[in-house]
């Protein structure tokens, strides 16, 4: 008898688990057991687990606890949502649920998303990032041997309505108001269908099939597409076609060696060769 009750127990607790009340319950769970290890506070208002098949997180957001306000940020701007997104939806598939490395999605959809990253004055004067400070990244490792395995790689991504905000507060260097200004950055209607993204090791790749935005200066691009990897010292970008509402650019290979890491774009005209083709 006691075999039995245990087993109506345990199908009880499946079919339980299977409730969205109980999802959201118990991921909310896990999530207040890191709120200490970074500096945000994460919230949702539902997690949808359909066993073996997806995942869908619905308006979720990650709020900085300290977003910085200081002297240098004479408007007081406070930039407080690191993220959010209406939807976060995955189509997993046998492929993935097998997969011995990483994450892998046969299907990643983000609608009415924002991402902010902010270049700020640390407490020594110093120049960091939300990113760091947020998720604590900026202190010394151990280093470890680099390795190629993947951690992320999705068949398919499609992005809608996504915002990217772009914010320095340590450079004060002042641009025309119709200029791009990247220590002001706000793209915003970013549209994105891409395919096959991988993230191994230290590089990233994939191809956009379709990619277009416009910017707060009032630069708007209507079509661009192509694929491209970046990582281990080199950035390389083939079949890159951009077309905006002044010109229509084709450009076959776009590439761009340094040596270190992607702080040498700081010293571009220094540090970065160049190898094209432009038609």
């Amino acid at each position: 008898m006691s075999s039995i009750v245990l087993l109506t127990i345990l199908f009880g607790l499946a079919i339980a688990v299977q409730a969205p009340a109980v999802q959201t319950f118990l991921a909310r769970k896990v999530i207040d057991r890191f709120k200490d290890e970074i500096n945000a506070d994460i919230t949702f208002d539902e997690l949808l687990i359909r066993p073996f098949d997806a995942v869908s997180l619905t308006n979720v957001a990650i709020i900085d606890r300290n977003p910085y306000l200081g002297e240098d940020n004479p408007s007081k701007e406070r930039l407080d949502t690191f993220a959010r997104a209406k939807q976060i939806a995955a189509i997993f598939s046998i492929k993935g649920l097998l997969h011995n490395e990483g994450l892998y999605v046969r299907e990643v959809t983000v609608e009415d998303g924002m991402l902010v990253l902010a270049t700020e004055p640390d407490a020594n004067g110093r120049s960091t990032t939300n990113l760091k400070r947020i998720f604590n990244t900026g202190q010394p490792k151990e280093k470890k041997e680099p390795s190629d395995k993947t951690i992320f790689e999705a068949d398919r991504a499609f992005i809608d309505g996504f915002r990217f905000r772009l914010r320095n507060f340590v450079n004060k260097r002042e641009v025309p108001d119709d200029a791009i200004s990247w220590n002001d950055l706000d793209v915003r209607d970013i549209r994105l269908r891409g395919r096959k993204l991988k993230f191994h090791g230290k590089v990233m790749e994939g191809i956009a099939d379709e990619l277009s935005f416009h910017e707060k200066s009032g630069y708007k691009v209507l079509h661009l597409s192509g694929n491209a990897k970046v990582g281990d010292g080199r950035t390389l970008i083939h079949d890159l076609k951009i077309r905006d509402l002044w010109s229509n650019i084709d450009i076959p290979k776009l590439h761009f060696n340094y040596i270190g890491n992607s702080k040498a774009y700081n010293d571009f005209i220094n540090e970065i060769d160049i190898d094209a083709e432009i038609r």
